[in-house]
C-alpha cells in the first residue's frame, strides 16, 4: 500500500456525532463499546474516552491507532506519532499503520533532515572532528539534535556523559529510540527541550568539555546558532570548552541573473505607480537556490567576503562590516550576489557548502535593489554584515 497523505488519516474516522460524558464507557468492554469509539473520536470527551481505553487495553492496534487520528485532529502530532508507533509494535506487519506514521511524521519532519543524514562526507566531516575533540569521561552538549547521530558519535568516542537537546517532540523521542537501538542509552541522554531551557541539575549535573551544533541552514545563521552557542558558553560550558564548528567563512560572488529580473523593484507599471507594493517586500531579496541549476553568470571570482565565528560569538549588536575590493572579471549586468559558506569544524576539517559541491546545503541569491552595470578590469565594494540570525551584503 502506498502512504497516505496526512489528510487521508481521516479515513478511518467516521463522521462526527454528539459525545457521551467519558465516565458512562469506564465498565463497558471493548467489543461492545467500539460503535461509541469511533463515533466520539474527534470529540475532547471521546478523546479522554480513548486515552482510557488506550491504557487498559493496550493490545488492541486499531483503538491505538484511532487515538493517533484524534491526537492528529487537535494539533498534538508528538501524541499522534507515539499512539501509532504503539499501534506498529502491536501489528508490525500492518502497511496501514505504518502509512499512518509516515504522513504524520512528514507533518513533522522536514525533507532537509534525509537529505542532511544521506550527505556522507558531512557525517564523515563531523565524525572525524568528534573523535579528536572527545577524551574518554569528558561531558558533551549537542544542541539540536534530531536523529542524535552526533551524539552517538560522542558517546562512542568515549564521552561519560552526553546531553542531546531537541526541541521537537517527535525527533526527541525517535533520537531516544534511536540511542537505544543503538545501545548507547547509558551515555546519552535526549532532552526535547531548546538548550536555553536547560539547567545544571539532575540532568545535566555538571558544564560540558566539548559543544556540538549542526543549527545551520543554507543561509548560515537563520536557525539561531549564534545565540544559542553564546548562551550555552554562559551558563552550560566550560571555560574552555570545545565548540564545533569552530567558524565559517562565507564565500561570495557577483552576478548576472536576467531571468530574476521578474523580481526586479516594484515601480511604475504600465502608467501606474505601484511603488507602495515595494514597501511589503523582504529588504533583504534573497532566495535560496542551486546556483549550478540557475541560468546565471559570474561576472568575478568567487572572493571571501567575510568570516563568523561560531564558536565565541562577540554580544549581539557588535558585528563589525567587513569590506572587499573585487575585480570585474567579466563585462555585464550585476543582479546579485550570490553566496554559501565553508564551515571549519576545527582547524583541521573542513566542509563547503558551494555550488560546485554535492551538498544537502543549496547557496543563497541576494539580489540587489536595481541592477548595476560593470565593464571588465572595474572593482566593485562589496560590504558584508551580519548579525544573530541574518548575513547581509552592499555594493
Amino acid at each position: 500500500m502506498h502512504p497516505v497523505s496526512p489528510s487521508a488519516l481521516g479515513s478511518v474516522r467516521p463522521d462526527p456525532a454528539p459525545a457521551r460524558p467519558g465516565p458512562a464507557f469506564d465498565h463497558v468492554d471493548l467489543a461492545e463499546l467500539d460503535d461509541e469509539v469511533r463515533r466520539l473520536a474527534d470529540t475532547t470527551d471521546g478523546l479522554k474516552v480513548l486515552e482510557g481505553l488506550a491504557r487498559r487495553q493496550v493490545d488492541d492496534p486499531g483503538l491505538w491507532r484511532r487515538l493517533a487520528v484524534a491526537r492528529f485532529d487537535i494539533g498534538d502530532r508528538r501524541g499522534s506519532v507515539r499512539a501509532l508507533r504503539r499501534a506498529l509494535e502491536l501489528a508490525p506487519a500492518s502497511a496501514e499503520i505504518e502509512a499512518d506514521l509516515r504522513a504524520v511524521g512528514s507533518h513533522v519532519v522536514p525533507d532537509w533532515h534525509f537529505a542532511m543524514l544521506g550527505d556522507k562526507e558531512r557525517n564523515r566531516a563531523y565524525r572525524e572532528a568528534i573523535d579528536r575533540a572527545v577524551e574518554p569521561g569528558m561531558t558533551v552538549l549537542e544542541l539540536g539534535t534530531g536523529s542524535a547521530l552526533l551524539s552517538m558519535f560522542a558517546g562512542r568516542a568515549g564521552a561519560s556523559r552526553v546531553v542531546a537537546c531537541e526541541v521537537s517532540g517527535v525527533l526527541a523521542d525517535t533520537a531516544t529510540e534511536i540511542v537505544g537501538r543503538n545501545g548507547l542509552e547509558d551515555r546519552v541522554t535526549v532532552i526535547d527541550r531548546h538548550s536555553t531551557a536547560v539547567e545544571i541539575g539532575p540532568r545535566m549535573p555538571e558544564r560540558a568539555d566539548v559543544l556540538i551544533s549542526e543549527l545551520l541552514d543554507p543561509a548560515l545563521l537563520a536557525e539561531g546558532v549564534l545565540s544559542s552557542v553564546r548562551d550555552a558558553r554562559r551558563r552550560l560550558l566550560k571555560p574552555d570548552a570545545l565548540v564545533l564548528p569552530a567558524r565559517a567563512v562565507v564565500w561570495a560572488v557577483l552576478l548576472e541573473a536576467p531571468e530574476r529580473e521578474l523580481s526586479a523593484p516594484v515601480r511604475s507599471i504600465e502608467g501606474f505607480d505601484l511603488s507602495p507594493m515595494e514597501m511589503l517586500r523582504d529588504p533583504d531579496r534573497t532566495i535560496v537556490t542551486r546556483l549550478a541549476g540557475e541560468p546565471v553568470r559570474f561576472l568575478t571570482d568567487p572572493f571571501a567576503a567575510l568570516e563568523v565565528d561560531l564558536s565565541t560569538p562577540g554580544p549581539a549588536g557588535a558585528e563589525q562590516p567587513a569590506e572587499s575590493i573585487v575585480p570585474v572579471a567579466a563585462p555585464g549586468t550585476v543582479h546579485g550576489i550570490g553566496w554559501w559558506f565553508e564551515l571549519w569544524l576545527d582547524e583541521t576539517t573542513s566542509l563547503s557548502t558551494g555550488p560546485d559541491q554535492a551538498r544537502h546545503w543549496p547557496q543563497v541569491l541576494q539580489l540587489l535593489p536595481g541592477p548595476r552595470h560593470v565593464r571588465a578590469g572595474d572593482r566593485v565594494r562589496v560590504t558584508a554584515g551580519h548579525d544573530d540570525t541574518c548575513v547581509r551584503f552592499s555594493l
